[in-house]
């Protein structure tokens, strides 16, 4: 029943976790806190694993392209086949197939052929009419592999550089042969390998082939053996048989584009305008005018800073029109007439003082590209340009459509497809970017100083929607809607979501910020329920305090020296005529790498072969930048753990650690001599070459800044979000909880040894939060400023007043926290692992073979294959237990008496939803009786050997003990302290029964399972 409190709502939000208070206030102006009325925390997944913190939907998402790329091989292999039966060029059967695979069929031992060989066969189609199923065999032979189709998605990976150039190198080396198959029959002959290098052994990888092949090599070879064989007599194909045999061969599906989300002006009002790319020029145009109306100049001798004149205004959108990084100290000060001295007010950490122009407007205008005629286009005739450059995924349609519509030679169009335009896009359409350009440059708000509209002014005087009115201004609700709903801007479409509200406005892409998001809602909700609306909210944010002088002095060195290291690149690279971006984050990242290596540039070398790696090779394909732990075992993306490696070495070393590596090749002096050039490197990144680097890698560390993102956003959003329940909202730095905390609480019973170990304490500091005046946060920040030495010694002596009687608080937070249960968020779907990638194997006289018939299928996986005609079955370990049901079985002993024991069936992930709705039956006995169905995570209560009603919640479930594991609802599944398990045959004698926490924490208890059974 709802209460009508006057209250303050305390909101501790991390990243799985919510911690809530509810503290009476006086009905004043005061807001002194009265009492604390209620606390509780909510728990949930984060949409993250346990171990690796990467988001749940990669892995499925890896795993769903690979069984999808394989099904379409596998169909269009199906599809080759049958058509090549049904044009006579494939035998139907079986046997005669088998033949032609290993290629010994009577047609083809019939060729006086070198070696029976595929690539034989198809060398040998370039001259001779080959006999029909020889010919089968030859496209058979095309679609197994038919060479690589770019998509654009890889072309700026380093791997993907480097595989160009075997391309390259490959089409080089097939200019003194007809076609790709013939070539690699002369390799065979030569007894060169005739694999892809990627594919090699280690045993030959020091003999690298360059074997990459693109799909233009395939269709050329098809062409020319069609020419050749068209008029053979052995066969009866049509012109419409050749060209369907290409497309069944060649087709590719085209990528699905990329969703850019909706406008930030046009989207909330209902129109689907799609955001504009960075790269636009109108993206570029309102940047520009957004940094002239924030440019501020004070001359030698002035008291203060000024705006701009309109004549500099002008002047310096001249100068960006022609110049992409002009100075403000010097190209700006002079082209505005200024004196020396002038000091700006704008500098940032990517450019320092300088300006930014219209990047894509300068380059593009060059004469390799369009040259004086991209002046002519108009502004819908540029923006179209840039859509069909950033969007089309074929580098053919791309070159035939910059050819044919727009007027480029075919050298000019593939220098426009190499382009390294602005990556990203803008929050706007460019309808809305056309108005706010005009805005921005034309509207001034003040005459006096001239100051003109600001981005976030423009964006209100052209709609008025959500997301750039104060949150002051947001009216208020009697609860929180859906977060896309109420927050439109934030949301990206998302059709194949099952949640209406998620399909109708979208979701967030960030999986973790979606999911607390959604909790929060109901936390807030369930509260407002129950206690009516909150006074006001008072809520942590996960930011910094405000930067002391010495952390703004760090931050600028930092700055400054990125800036030098900017320049020394350019310089060094100019002198020895590579050609490189300072603005490029690869080509910093590379120099910046490359200086790590050693002090002295001539001693910069690999650190896993010792040769030396100089300017001009840092640049180039020859030199990666490698990850030292494996990216795919520790998805460690940081700079931390980068270093600069040949191509060679990089190749070689794979999926493994630097130590793996040498101990694979058995090279322990090599290792050594590794150790010895890491030395000198960042200690950051010196352990990460050791032997025991894995098992060093701290997870925490490791999703450290990740998870800072996710909760500085997440925070950003959720502030927002609150105020349309509640129009004050208060904000407070997680530094400063925790020296409240420390300075009201002390230590809370229970909570004082280990804080981590118990979920409580997110209360705790939510009711921090909410006892937080607004004068002690400003007080803190004042001081968090203060002194040469970052203003630590000031704040460490910061005392904060209680705003209770300490005694009466402690004592009131004493009982809530005695008494409160953590509320888990349950989810009983189907997302998980349904079984193990390897199919189950045994051994039957000495032979490995996949296992046919096993002994107990009911807990094993079976998946029938089918290739050709031949059909089998492989059986797959299950990937979990889904949930365990629990039966009561009654049956009689030897001397005839009933007796009565509990029977857990446990039923996997791929037992657990059959298709067609049908389910899986774990009823043991005719006559059993059902009891309960636990999963885990679930509640349970039971009666204790002193208490009773002690509620658990299920951690583990070990059938093969007949027991699960529990722990009590206020600790981690993971917690390192002693676990209680409970047999299944002990059910009845516990009187367990199936209970439930609501989102509150309020415990509801089911039935006992005696009187259920």
């Amino acid at each position: 029943m709802k209460q009508h409190l006057n209250y303050r709502l305390g909101l501790d939000m991390g990243i799985s976790s919510i911690g809530w208070s509810v503290v009476e206030v006086a009905d004043d102006k005061s807001q002194t806190p009265l009492r604390v009325v209620d606390m509780g925390v909510r728990k949930f997944n984060s949409g993250r694993e346990d171990k690796t913190q990467a988001p749940l939907a990669a892995k499925r998402r890896q795993k769903r392209s690979m069984r999808r790329q394989r099904a379409r091989f596998l169909r269009r292999q199906n599809k080759l086949i049958n058509k090549l039966v049904d044009l006579g060029l494939m035998p139907t059967s079986p046997t005669e197939r088998r033949q032609l695979a290993d290629c010994t069929h009577p047609q083809i031992t019939a060729l006086a052929l070198k070696q029976a060989t595929p690539y034989h066969l198809r060398a040998a189609a370039l001259d001779d009419h080959l006999s029909a199923y020889a010919l089968g065999r030859v496209l058979f032979a095309l679609n197994q592999r038919r060479g690589f189709l770019s998509n654009r998605k890889g072309d700026k990976e380093s791997a993907s550089k480097e595989f160009y150039e075997g391309i390259n190198t490959l089409k080089q080396s097939l200019n003194n042969h007809k076609t790709l198959g013939a070539y690699l029959a002369w390799r065979l002959d030569n007894n060169l390998p005739v694999l892809d290098s990627r594919a090699q052994s280690d045993a030959i990888k020091s003999n690298r082939s360059g074997l990459q092949t693109d799909r233009s090599m395939y269709e050329t070879e098809f062409d020319i053996i069609r020419d050749a064989q068209e008029q053979s007599p052995h066969h009866r194909l049509t012109s419409d048989d050749w060209d369907a045999l290409k497309h069944i061969i060649f087709h590719q599906r085209p990528l699905k584009e990329v969703e850019r989300g909706n406008c930030q002006v046009y989207g909330p009002q209902g129109h689907n305008f799609e955001r504009a790319y960075a790269a636009d020029p109108l993206a570029q145009q309102l940047r520009i005018w957004q940094d002239i109306n924030n440019l501020k100049i004070m001359e030698p001798g002035a008291k203060g800073f000024r705006h701009l004149t309109d004549e500099e205004r002008q002047k310096i959108w001249q100068l960006l029109q022609t110049e992409a990084q002009p100075s403000l100290k010097t190209k700006v000060r002079l082209h505005l007439g200024l004196e020396a001295g002038t000091v700006f007010n704008l500098s940032t950490a990517k450019t320092g003082e300088k300006l930014t122009g219209l990047l894509t407007d300068i380059t593009l205008s060059k004469p390799e590209f369009f040259g004086n005629r991209w002046h002519t286009f108009s502004t819908e005739d540029k923006s179209a340009i840039i859509d069909l450059v950033q969007r089309t995924q074929d580098l053919n349609i791309l070159i035939n459509t910059l050819m044919d519509d727009w007027g480029l030679t075919e050298e000019a169009a593939e220098k426009v497809t190499d382009l390294k335009l602005e990556t990203g896009t803008s929050r706007f359409c460019t309808r809305a970017l056309a108005e706010m350009v005009q805005l921005m440059s034309t509207t001034c708000t003040d005459k006096a100083s001239n100051r003109y509209i600001s981005t976030t002014e423009a964006m209100a005087e052209l709609a008025g929607g959500p997301q750039y009115r104060q949150e002051g201004d947001i009216p208020t609700t009697q609860r929180l809607p859906y977060y896309a709903q109420a927050l439109p801007e934030v949301g990206m479409h998302h059709r194949h979501r099952t949640a209406e509200e998620e399909r109708k406005y979208g979701i967030i892409g960030n999986p973790s910020v979606h999911i607390a998001l959604n909790q929060l809602r109901h936390v807030v909700n369930a509260i407002i329920d129950t206690y009516g609306l909150p006074h006001s909210i008072a809520i942590e944010l996960a930011r910094d305090m405000k930067l002391s002088k010495k952390e703004r002095d760090a931050r600028d060195k930092q700055n400054k020296e990125n800036a030098k290291r900017r320049e020394r690149m350019v310089a060094e690279a100019q002198e020895a005529r590579v050609a490189v971006n300072k603005d490029n984050r690869e080509d910093f990242l590379r120099y910046k790498l490359w200086e790590e290596l050693s002090a002295d540039p001539c001693n910069r070398k690999c650190p896993y072969t010792g040769e030396t790696i100089n300017i001009s090779k840092l640049f180039s394909n020859d030199v990666h930048i490698e990850h030292i732990l494996p990216r795919s075992r520790t998805l460690d993306d940081s700079p931390a753990n980068l270093t600069l490696a040949t191509r060679d070495a990089n190749k070689m070393k794979g999926n493994e650690t630097p130590y793996e590596y040498f101990k694979r090749i058995g090279d322990d002096v090599g290792y050594q001599e590794l150790l010895e050039r890491v030395k000198d490197f960042p200690r950051n990144k010196q352990w990460r070459f050791m032997k025991d680097a894995m098992e060093r890698l701290n997870d925490e560390e490791r999703w450290l800044s990740s998870m800072l993102n996710d909760t500085r956003y997440m925070s950003k959003i959720a502030h927002k979000y609150l105020h349309l329940v509640c129009k004050n909202v208060q904000v407070s730095p997680g530094r400063l909880t925790a020296k409240a905390r420390g300075q009201w609480f002390g230590a809370v019973e229970g909570l004082e040894k280990n804080r981590d170990a118990d979920h409580r304490h997110h209360a705790l500091d939510a009711l921090t939060v909410a006892l937080l005046s607004r004068s002690a946060i400003q007080k803190s920040q004042t001081v968090a400023g203060l002194g040469q030495d970052g203003g630590d010694h000031h704040y460490q002596k910061l005392k904060l007043p209680c705003p209770m009687d300490k005694d009466a608080l402690r004592a009131q937070t004493q009982q809530l926290m005695g008494s409160m249960l953590v509320s888990h968020r349950i989810d009983h779907g189907i997302e998980g692992q349904l079984h193990l990638e390897t199919a189950i194997k045994h051994t039957d006289k000495g032979v490995q073979k996949f296992i046919e018939s096993p002994a107990d299928a009911t807990q094993l996986v079976a998946i029938p294959h089918k290739q050709g005609d031949v059909e089998h079955t492989n059986y797959y370990a299950h990937g979990g237990i889904h949930h365990i049901d629990f039966w009561l079985v009654k049956e009689k002993d030897k001397k005839g008496k009933i007796k009565e024991r509990v029977e857990g069936v446990p039923v996997y992930a791929h037992q657990a939803f059959l298709p067609d709705g049908k389910t899986f039956q774990s009823r043991p006995h005719p006559a059993a009786k059902f009891l309960m169905r636990l999963h885990k995570g679930d509640v349970i209560v039971l009666d204790g050997k002193e208490q009773p009603d002690i509620p658990g919640i299920i951690c583990q479930i070990n059938p093969s003990q007949s027991r699960f594991v529990y722990t009590s609802p206020n600790k981690p599944f993971d917690s390192k302290g002693k676990l209680d398990a409970v047999g299944f045959t002990s059910l009845l004698k516990y009187n367990t029964r199936k209970a439930h926490i609501d989102i509150l924490g309020r415990l509801k208890v089911g039935r006992m399972t005696t009187k259920q059974a």
